[in-house]
């Protein structure tokens, strides 16, 4: 299995985050790109719906380490 970085993204809060949720560890094993994505797009919502710094427009991103 490959190792991804996870990695959240808010234009508003102008910062890039990460591992700020024991639920999304990274660098994290997915089986492939696809399910890396899905797990970035998780944390984007996580994020969002916790209100994380303020915003609501976090996107996950998943890059192959």
């Amino acid at each position: 299995m490959a190792q991804y970085n996870i990695t959240a993204t808010s234009v508003k809060a102008n910062k890039t985050i990460s591992a700020t949720s024991p639920s999304f560890p990274t660098p994290a094993e997915f089986a492939d790109q696809v399910a890396a994505d899905a797990n970035a797009a998780s944390y984007a919502l996580d994020l969002n719906h916790d209100d994380h710094e303020g915003v609501w427009d976090w996107v996950g991103t998943a890059t192959a380490v």
